[in-house]
Formats: C-alpha cells, sequence, structure tokens
C-alpha cells in the first residue's frame, strides 16, 4: 500500500533514508513529507521506528472537486466501515489551499458530517467526536481542486514519545533533535556533549539512536490499533525485531539551571537510560573534550527573554571555548538567532536550514582543528 509520512521542512532527505533502511519500497521526498510503499507490517514498523516522523499517513481516496457539494459527496461515498467501527471516536484533521474551502475548520466540519451521515445510513447511528483522546483520526489534504482523504495511523503526533514527562523553558522537539543528530552523522562512535542541554531531549534522542532504540517503544497505543484490519500478532512481530545496542562512550549534558536539570534527569529516567547519560548544573565553560574526538550537539538560547547583547556575548565566550577546549572535535549548533551565530567566530563547514516549531533556524557545522 502507498503510505505519507510528515516532517518537518529540511529534514524530509532525513526522513526519506531512514524508510529506505526499514526496507520501503519506492521512496519519495514531497514537501515536509515523503511518500513510500510497504505491507501492514511496515506501516507498523514506520510508526515504532521513525525518528524523524510526525505521523504515518494511509490515503483511501483522491478526487477532484468542484464544489463544496462535491467534496461532501465524494467523503459520503467511502465505505467506512471497511475502515472502523461506528462505535470508534473520530477526529478530522484538514488543511487547505483552496478557493473552494478557504478555512480548515469549516472543511473538517463538512468531513464530519459526511462521515456521521455515512454511518448513519448504514449502522443507523452515528460516531461521536473526540477532540482530546480520538480512536480513529482523519486527514484531509485539499490543494486547489485535488483532496486526498487519508486515515492517520499514529494517533498523536509521533514527537510525542512518552518519555518526556517535563518540557524545559524553550524545549526542542524530539523529531527536530533526532534530525538533528541524525544530520550530524554522529551514532555514538564518540563522546557526546550538550553544553545548553535544557531538559535533555538533544541527550535523550542521541541515546535512543546508539542504543538502536525506536522510539515508538515509550508509546502506549498507536491509532492503526483501532483499525479492523488491525493484526496484533504482525505488531508482535514487528516489536520484537529489536536489536538494542550498548552504548560505550560518554554521553554528557550540563545547563546552568538548575531546574532544567531536574527536568532533564526526570526524563531520561522515564526514557530508562540515566546509565547512558549523564548530567550535572554547570556552566558550559566547565567542560572540556576528554576524548581525541568528539561530538558537540546543542541548542543554545536565542529567545527574546534574552538581552541581544547578553546574547551575543554568551555566543562569542562559546565559540572561544570551543576554540580553546575542544579541538578535533565537531560541534553542530542550532539556533533561531543568525545574528548571535555570527559571534560564534568560527567558519562553518555546513549550514541547513531548519525550523524549530515556527521558527526558522539555522543548524551550523563547525570543524574545531
Amino acid at each position: 500500500m502507498k503510505l505519507v509520512s510528515k516532517t518537518f521542512l529540511g529534514l524530509e532527505e532525513t526522513l526519506a533514508q531512514e524508510l529506505r533502511e526499514l526496507g520501503a519500497q519506492n521512496v519519495e521526498i514531497l514537501n515536509r513529507a515523503v511518500s513510500f510503499e510497504g505491507d501492514k507490517a511496515m506501516l507498523y514498523r514506520a510508526n515504532l521506528a521513525l525518528r524523524t516522523a510526525l505521523n504515518v499517513l494511509m490515503p483511501i481516496k483522491t478526487f477532484t472537486i468542484e464544489s463544496q457539494q462535491d467534496f461532501y459527496d465524494q467523503v459520503r461515498s467511502i465505505d467506512w466501515q471497511q475502515y472502523f467501527r461506528v462505535r470508534k471516536t473520530i477526529l478530522v484533521n484538514a488543511t487547505t489551499n483552496s478557493t473552494i474551502f478557504d478555512h480548515s475548520h469549516f472543511l473538517e466540519l463538512r468531513t464530519k458530517d459526511a462521515v456521521a451521515d455515512y454511518f448513519t445510513d448504514v449502522a443507523r447511528r452515528r460516531p461521536n467526536v473526540d477532540k482530546e483522546n480520538p480512536q480513529v483520526r482523519i486527514d484531509v489534504h485539499l490543494k486547489d481542486k485535488e483532496c486526498t482523504i487519508s486515515l492517520n495511523s499514529s494517533g498523536q503526533a509521533l514527537f510525542k514519545r512518552g518519555y518526556r514527562k517535563h518540557h524545559g523553558e524553550a524545549s526542542i522537539n524530539e523529531v527536530l533533535a533526532a534530525g538533528i543528530v541524525l544530520q550530524s552523522g554522529w551514532r555514538g562512535e564518540n563522546e557526546l556533549i550538550d553544553p545548553f542541554c535544557g531538559s535533555g531531549t538533544i541527550l535523550t534522542e542521541a541515546a535512543l539512536i546508539a542504543a538502536n532504540i525506536r522510539p515508538g517503544v515509550y508509546r502506549d497505543q498507536f491509532a492503526f490499533e483501532h483499525w479492523l484490519d488491525f493484526e496484533r500478532k504482525v505488531l508482535e512481530e514487528v516489536q520484537e525485531e529489536d536489536e538494542q545496542v550498548k552504548i560505550e562512550v560518554p554521553i554528557l549534558g550540563v545547563d546552568i539551571s538548575p531546574k532544567q536539570i531536574g527536568f532533564a534527569k526526570a526524563n531520561i529516567e522515564s526514557a530508562f537510560l540515566q546509565k547512558a547519560i549523564s548530567v550535572q548544573v554547570s556552566d558550559f565553560s566547565s567542560i572540556q573534550g576528554e576524548d581525541e574526538q568528539g561530538t558537540i550537539i546543542t541548542n543554545p538560547p536565542y529567545d527574546k527573554r534574552v538581552k541581544a547583547d547578553e546574547v551575543e556575548k554568551l555566543y562569542r565566550r562559546f565559540g572561544d571555548h570551543l576554540k580553546n577546549e575542544f579541538k578535533d572535535y565537531n560541534a553542530w549548533i542550532i539556533s533561531g538567532n543568525p545574528q548571535a551565530l555570527k559571534n560564534i567566530g568560527l567558519k562553518t563547514s555546513a549550514r541547513i536550514t531548519l525550523f524549530n516549531g515556527p521558527i526558522e533556524s539555522k543548524l551550523c557545522h563547525y570543524e574545531l582543528f
């Protein structure tokens, strides 16, 4: 079957590579998404294993419309009862770039009406809507006159891993953190340090990668478990594919905030990674490169709560510390403040545009000779 996985802008190639490594077929990069083909086991595997995916969609109908009534009729004509029972709770998520429906909320309402009217005809009752924790999620994508209706196999967004108990200030998204680690090329072969670790997301995602732990193992459930064709045995077989690896290198995080380090410790323990990751309250200037080679991946403060001149001083001080104490290391720094990055004072080997939520950010690679 054909499937589509959404991601953040800038992570499409990383997600595509993940899918190829999982054995997906006909992988094709789209805008903030990747399409691929696979069987039911691949659908389950993608939800369990993908680190840079926001969700995995199964398109069930693509069609062209001329009017709002066209849309309603097409959605109502889908044989919904082959996918789920009427007793399941539903939620519709829609995106539109069309003059036919210029508001996504109205598009969602018309979809819900069509699905409810279908079940009223065939089952004499309507499915209930649950905005908080629906069992079935229906995805609608409308561009001009072209519409695709999909079932969201993931349920809650896949960045909601299940291990993070506390969100620190300006926390980085788990999917973005994993994408940065994967783009850095670090796979656990040398020391990893995050000098501004916050609540520990980069450290945790890095450890999951190094230990070959699938991020989906912390989740209680996926939406595909509510589908009529769900096969528990196939899911259990996919879950048994895991072959964890022992982490042999130090993974260290420091942060000047005791509160943030408290959050980091709680999150790391929730992921059962406290033996692999060390965190401590400290200024970045207290740490040095202990190995002949190592990797630094970090997201320094840059937001509006910090004065501009203080941010620039911080980045300048950090750049000097990298030059003096981390020779032969590779540093990967993501920041939403391009002016601050100039104060690092090092030549970039790569500069990648990513989005941290709505904030356009730059991921810069520095080779420290």
